[in-house]
């Protein structure tokens, strides 16, 4: 990600940049876009986790509905067997 922006000081005389003022400038917008980019990591791995907790809770959903349906299916098998006299 880039981020770029610029400042305008109005002065009545023309003076060079000084490189402290120019190294500062700089060291700050690296820190902000540092700083932007570990926000987007962040809500990237906490989407990931999502993912990952509604997988493992759909998986176990899915083992519980089957256990049920066979146990069911034995039930129904032993009711529909003929019972010795």
């Amino acid at each position: 990600m880039k981020c770029s922006a610029s400042l305008s000081f109005r002065s009545k005389e023309i003076r060079e940049p000084e490189e402290d003022i120019l190294q500062l400038f700089a060291t700050l917008g690296s820190l902000i876009g540092q700083s932007l980019y570990r926000k987007q990591l962040e809500e990237q791995l906490r989407q990931s986790q999502k993912m990952d907790a509604i997988g493992h809770l759909a998986g176990r959903a899915s083992r519980t509905i089957s256990t049920i349906f066979l146990q069911s299916s034995k039930a129904l098998h032993r009711c529909s067997e003929p019972k010795p006299v």
